[in-house]
């Protein structure tokens, strides 16, 4: 097995090789200025503004506003360029996720392009992070000019470890350009965390100061809460105990070792130790991962689960978690172990069918729906209503075996009806859905039989059906 952790990072600067995204100034000319005198006002963006304009890739969203250059469209875009690995071991697709955001404002019955800034991570074999963070968008008119302020940011990284991502935030008035570019601040432990780089462009220094102060603002909001996982204590916890990691098997190839988390401890086989079984210390849970270390005389193991998807690479099956295996002995070189988690007595996901491309009804590609798939059945697996309700549009429509139907509003609901719900049948019969058999209509996406439907909601599938009978 293997697990490597890269963050590959690439920016372009329109005027050569260094540290910055490629941004392009068209601007105005003061003719065009004078010749538009209305006053700053926030406008409501409808996505057939879009066609009004040329962007690349996918629409994400917009904004529109009328200030001195007229009427204004920002569009945020974004495109996906999947490269398929086809060699003799599995290894995961790896993703190339581009970044856009263009201005255009209106003159003369024509939309103009005023700035275009784009930015990437590519060939990205693992979680590609790249991502604009539409809650940072603002559209101010701060300094009273009637010219309006664009700020955003956004991230950019790959990586299957907990690691800062590159943070950048953008400002633009007209034809001038501001940047603040770091990382985002992660918390290890209570008292460790890592990134939280700042550097302030110099270009600040001949702006307005309260064109600084807004992008502070926004800069710290997003260097502290973009990965959920900082000194907040509602995203990181300390637990006692080891309930949420009790019911799982940890495994890997080269050679076949197995830790087997139990309520009362850990055994232990074929790391190259004979101490058999370890108690539990303490577990740090943030919302990606679960780390532990646990020791018994001059032997010292240390663990991370991550909750994301592991996949055999000798097997090509999938399996729920990921993770990662440090052996100290006193004396010794430390030994790396990779492998997977799994739940007790659960089966892995068979690899899942060579399928490129969307569906013809919903703007999905068959591995967004496959792994959505993959999240439900570990979800029932493990009989987590919660972590089940974040594949699901609500109200969630549920066709019993009796023939009656109900209606599910929230996760509340759920977790209070999962069991009613989800009876040995059900569970299996989703469990046993064939991937090879799913297609979709209008109404939805679906596997031969029905058993569930999806829809596409903010550019994911989600579960908005199950039929029990």
């Amino acid at each position: 097995m293997k697990k490597i952790s890269i963050i590959i990072i690439l920016s372009l600067l329109i005027f050569g090789c260094g540290n910055k995204e490629d941004t392009k100034d068209i601007g105005t000319t003061e003719a065009e200025q004078n010749e538009i005198n209305q006053s700053f006002k926030i406008g409501i963006f409808d996505e057939n503004m879009a066609k009004l304009v040329k962007f690349k890739g996918d629409l994400l969203f917009g904004k529109s506003w009328t200030d001195k250059l007229g009427e204004n469209l920002l569009v945020f875009s974004q495109k996906e360029i999947i490269k398929e690995e086809n060699g003799d071991e599995p290894e995961p697709d790896r993703l190339t996720r581009k970044l856009y955001a263009v201005h255009y404002a209106k003159s003369k019955d024509v939309y103009k392009l005023i700035r275009e800034v784009q930015d990437f991570t590519t060939d990205c074999g693992f979680e590609n992070r790249a991502k604009i963070m539409k809650e940072s968008v603002t559209i101010t008119d701060l300094d009273k000019d009637d010219f309006a302020e664009i700020t955003f940011a956004y991230r950019l990284g790959c990586t299957s470890e907990l690691s800062p991502d590159v943070l950048k935030l953008i400002m633009l008035e007209n034809s001038e350009k501001y940047a603040i570019r770091g990382d985002t601040r992660v918390q290890y432990r209570p008292d460790e965390f890592v990134g939280g780089a700042t550097d302030i462009d110099s270009n600040f220094d001949n702006a307005p100061e309260v064109f600084l102060n807004h992008a502070k603002s926004i800069w710290k909001e997003q260097q502290s809460h973009v990965q959920n996982n900082t000194s907040n204590s509602e995203n990181f916890n300390t637990v006692k105990g080891v309930d949420k990691i009790k019911n799982l098997i940890l495994s890997g190839n080269e050679p076949f070792w197995t830790l087997d988390l139990k309520k009362e401890g850990i055994s232990i086989k074929n790391m190259g130790v004979s101490i058999e079984f370890i108690s539990y210390g303490e577990i740090y849970e943030t919302s990606i991962d679960w780390n532990f270390s646990v020791q018994e005389a001059d032997v010292k193991i240390d663990i991370n689960i991550k909750k994301e998807h592991g996949y055999d690479g000798m097997s090509g099956h999938i399996y729920p978690f990921k993770t990662k295996v440090v052996l100290h002995i006193a004396g010794e070189k430390d030994k790396i172990f990779h492998g997977v988690g799994n739940y007790k007595n659960a089966k892995p996901l068979s690899p899942h069918p060579e399928k490129n491309g969307k569906f013809s009804n919903h703007n999905l590609t068959y591995k967004d729906v496959f792994i959505t798939l993959d999240n439900i059945k570990f979800a029932i697996m493990d009989g987590d209503a919660k972590t089940l309700a974040q594949y699901i549009v609500f109200p969630l429509k549920v066709n019993t075996a009796s023939g009656k139907s109900l209606e599910i509003k929230n996760t509340n609901d759920l977790e209070k009806q999962y069991n009613n719900i989800f009876s040995s049948k059900l569970k299996n019969k989703i469990l046993k859905i064939d991937y090879n058999t799913v297609d979709d209509n209008s109404s939805g996406i679906f596997p031969k039989g029905g058993v569930v439907w999806l829809t596409e909601k903010t550019g994911k599938a989600k579960l908005f059906v199950i039929n029990a009978k």
